[in-house]
């Protein structure tokens, strides 16, 4: 994420906007969900983001402006039976997002 956000910058020498807009979708009862796989959608789904925003971050505020928009779900504002990982992972992009707006 660094490395790419950081070369669209040096190019432009500015950045506008940065859309984090990462997701991996995986259905299954929790208890069908191995380690592995969360750890993965977590990799993907989350700290895709939490990476993202760090460095845009950086960034924004040293130029003083520019935005970012964390892209999560519907179902990061409510329940889903049968993606919990999935879910959980899009619960956290909102907590994120709220808390840093």
């Amino acid at each position: 994420m660094e490395h790419v956000i950081t070369n669209v910058y040096e190019e432009f020498q500015r950045l506008d906007y940065l859309f984090n807009n990462a997701g991996r979708a995986m259905y299954g009862e929790i208890y069908d969900i191995s380690m592995d796989e969360w750890k993965n959608i977590v990799d993907i789904n989350l700290w895709g983001v939490v990476y993202g925003t760090q460095v845009g971050d950086q960034i924004t505020k040293e130029q003083g402006f520019g935005h970012i928009i964390n892209t999560s779900s519907a179902v990061g504002f409510g329940p889903s039976p049968i993606s919990a990982a999935y879910s959980t992972t899009k619960h956290a992009v909102v907590g994120l997002t709220t808390s840093l707006h």
